[in-house]
């Protein structure tokens, strides 16, 4: 696991979302220090909403309401009342952390206080605990991704759907995934091009100030 975490330093690609009202196209570049651009694109190929992070802040912008939500990027990053106000604006319901493992395939290491082996999943159940927080993670056997965050009994988790896989180069990638909320499946996103680097990239490009949108500080 350690390995492939100090590998890939940058994941970028296509993905497809899938939710009961329609499907639509995921630009997505993220770094492993946590800078990313999320583009959801609407049918006829035009931006429907960005989401961006930088060193400082995060910002969720709608271009056809022209507004521009932002949250510090610190506060994007833990569990904080700021930061599930902000979450509750995004079109895709899913956490911070959740989404770094799904995009990455890998978990940080530093997190795992248990791991154990379940012959009845084929996978190992490790145990993670982030700011004083506790959940669990089902990885590969083979190549340690997460293959579910969370559980059924839980609220909120996420899923990969077994036997779907991305070979990019020398690396496998879970390619398909499931959010479920209150054990009814909301969406799905599924990679449709996928590359990763061993270097961080560029950072995320700024939304230019002349955008003449209504800024919102959460």
């Amino acid at each position: 696991m350690s390995i492939r975490s100090q590998l890939v330093q940058r994941v970028e690609g296509k993905a497809l979302m899938r939710d009961s009202s329609g499907r639509w196209q995921v630009l997505v570049a993220m770094r492993a220090d946590r800078q990313f651009w999320i583009e959801i694109r609407s049918p006829m190929g035009g931006a429907f909403a960005v989401l961006r992070a930088d060193e400082d802040w995060v910002e969720f912008y709608i271009p056809r309401r022209k507004e521009l939500y932002r949250i510090p990027s610190a506060e994007f990053w833990r569990n904080s009342a700021r930061q599930k106000r902000f979450l509750e604006l995004l079109p895709v319901k899913i956490k911070p952390e959740q989404m770094l493992e799904l995009v990455f395939g890998r978990i940080d290491p530093v997190l795992i206080t248990n791991c154990k082996w379940r012959p009845d999943l084929n996978a190992y159940a490790v145990l993670l605990k982030d700011e004083g927080r506790s959940r669990y993670v089902l990885l590969d056997p083979i190549s340690y991704f997460p293959i579910q965050t969370g559980q059924a009994s839980d609220m909120f988790y996420v899923k990969h759907v077994p036997g779907t896989l991305y070979q990019a180069e020398t690396l496998e990638f879970a390619s398909k995934f499931e959010f479920y909320q209150n054990k009814h499946k909301e969406m799905s996103f599924e990679w449709i091009e996928l590359s990763w680097r061993a270097e961080l990239g560029a950072k995320a490009p700024f939304f230019p100030e002349s955008l003449g949108v209504k800024r919102i500080n959460y």
